[in-house]
């Protein structure tokens, strides 16, 4: 699955499975270029999302089917000095969305045969089978795990506009 080529086949169509996060519209804009790409590579795209972000996609792809994917519905506070306290709070909901992203991918990708996911900052969409693909706007992808350092450098690509660094992407599973 790491030759371009061969994922290109058109002996056969790829399954491409979209998932944006649910975190403002940022990561669902992000994606439309994404999606224009595969569609022009032609790929078969499905959209996991909710709320305004799979509105927002629906607009601008209308043939495209969706998928509901339950986003992580982080609160915010008004006043900058709980601002922390009420994310932090929040860290067990976060981690448990996690959990239930990678139970529910395991399940889509059988009953829809995806060859294929982009999640942008969705850390749960990863599966050892097929190939998986992390978008983010960190130009500096720090785990959280205690892997040594340079470890997933060969998995990391810088993204760049005009050679300013905008985000990079971070290849998973397969």
């Amino acid at each position: 699955m790491n030759n371009p080529e061969i994922f290109n086949s058109p002996l056969k169509k790829r399954r491409v499975l979209v998932a944006p996060l649910d975190w403002g519209l940022g990561h669902a804009t992000r994606c439309i270029p994404v999606i224009f790409k595969l569609l022009q590579q032609n790929c078969e795209v499905i959209v996991a999302a909710e709320g305004p972000v799979k509105i927002l996609l629906q607009q601008e792809f209308p043939g495209l089917y969706f998928i509901d994917l339950i986003g992580y519905r982080v609160q915010y506070s008004r006043n900058g000095y709980w601002f922390t306290v009420k994310l932090l709070k929040q860290i067990p909901k976060l981690l448990y969305r996690v959990l239930a992203e990678k139970r529910w991918l395991a399940k889509i990708i059988n009953e829809h045969k995806i060859d294929m996911v982009i999640s942008d900052n969705r850390p749960g969409l990863n599966h050892k089978k097929i190939h998986c693909i992390y978008i983010t706007h960190q130009l500096q992808i720090k785990p959280a795990t205690l892997l040594p350092k340079g470890l997933l450098k060969k998995y990391i690509i810088t993204i760049s506009i005009n050679s300013m660094p905008v985000g990079c992407l971070m290849t998973l599973g397969k």
